[in-house]
């Protein structure tokens, strides 16, 4: 049996395009240790011109933790969707034809 999703579903948040991220103007500093591997990953990085300082890579690290936590909280409204729809008596090889046919319809 398959579970059917009912309502209409907010695109995930890592699938969309994402506007520039915008950080608060006010910043507070932040003080703390890292081992010397750590260090020298983060070194690389700027090195690497990915990065303009520490601040900048850090900032991005945690903005990407935010998508992530974002991206899997979307997930799990849409599994928590998906159970609260119920069960269909439904063959999985007739959805799948189904999805196909719609696909070439696309793009046809």
């Amino acid at each position: 049996m398959l579970r059917r999703t009912a309502g209409t579903h907010d695109t995930p948040p890592g699938f969309a395009i994402k506007p520039p991220t915008r950080y608060d103007p006010a910043m507070t500093d932040l003080s703390f240790s890292i081992p010397s591997s750590l260090e020298s990953r983060v070194q690389q990085r700027i090195a690497d011109g990915g990065y303009a300082d520490a601040g900048a890579y850090l900032r991005d690290l945690i903005q990407r933790d935010l998508d992530e936590a974002a991206d899997t909280a979307w997930v799990r409204r849409m599994i928590e969707e998906g159970e609260a729809s119920g069960y269909i008596e439904r063959d999985a090889r007739e959805v799948l034809r189904e999805i196909a046919e719609e696909r070439r319809a696309r793009r046809a």
